[in-house]
This record gives structure tokens, sequence and C-alpha cells, in this order.
């Protein structure tokens, strides 16, 4: 089983998603996953509570696409 965290906005403290690894990663594709975002500044998701922006780092891995907080 995969380990699983609260990853919470860096701005308002408030939760944006749950990790599936340590290294707050989230999978690009998922239903109950937050949408992440791309322009010409990156990858990024918009914080729900606050609206800030959360940069993201786009990752493949052997098993897809994740992003992990920048």
């Amino acid at each position: 089983m995969l380990p699983t965290h609260d990853v919470d906005c860096r701005y308002c403290g408030e939760f944006v998603f749950t990790s599936l690894s340590v290294d707050d990663e989230l999978p690009a594709e998922g239903p109950t996953f937050p949408k992440v975002r791309s322009d010409k500044e990156g990858d990024y998701l918009l914080c729900p509570h606050c609206g800030h922006r959360m940069a993201m780092k786009r990752i493949t891995t052997d098993k897809g696409v994740v992003f992990r907080t920048a």
C-alpha cells in the first residue's frame, strides 16, 4: 500500500490534495484529483480556497505521468 498524506496550500494552509507518495506527487489522471493546468509559465494548480497558483513539476515515470509540487 502506498503512503499517503494531505498536501496543503503554502499560502493559506488549507487542504488541496492527498498525495500518493512522500514526495507530494499527484497522478496526472484521476477522477478525484485536482486538474493540473499549464500555461507559458509551466504546470500549476490553483488553490480552491485562496486561488493562489501552486507550481507543479511534470515527471514521467514507468507508471505514467505524475506532478510534484515545485
